[in-house]
């Protein structure tokens, strides 16, 4: 069995979009600004540094992340 994402995220003003086909669409909250980066990569624009614990993505409830364990973490 071949891996599928179910979260592919583009960002654009503190919304994390979900290119992967699902709509798992999400808010993001970050402790700092300075967690925002700028151009990491030739053709991205925006990318997040998740070093710090309080650093997330907050999805509504969507069928295609029922059933692993993150769902469970709530």
């Amino acid at each position: 069995m071949g891996w599928k994402p179910v979260v592919v995220f583009t960002y654009e003003n503190h919304a994390a979009l979900d290119e992967s086909g699902h709509h798992n669409n999400g808010i993001v909250q970050l402790p700092a600004a300075d967690c925002w980066v700028d151009a990491p990569f030739p053709g991205t624009g925006t990318a997040i540094r998740y070093d710090n614990p309080r650093s997330q993505i907050t999805i509504p409830p969507n069928p295609t992340l029922a059933g692993w364990p993150a769902s469970a973490l709530r």
